[in-house]
């Protein structure tokens, strides 16, 4: 997995919509350091930053 999907990785789950604008600002030039394509398992990991989504709400393997 490359640098830069692990450090986003490692920053763990995306901040709630009423984060500090600051932290959102920081996720997002990080998401954005992350060139296509991605792996399949670049792609799996990035995801579970995303987390569950109203019919899913089983933890990501990566981002906990």
């Amino acid at each position: 997995m490359r640098p830069e999907v692990l450090a986003f990785v490692a920053a763990g789950p995306l901040p709630d919509w009423d984060a500090d604008e600051e932290i959102v600002n920081l996720r997002f030039r990080q998401l954005e350091t992350i060139s296509a394509p991605v792996t399949p398992d670049e792609a799996h990991a990035l995801a579970a930053c995303f987390g569950p989504d109203a019919a899913t709400a089983s933890p990501g393997r990566y981002c906990t």
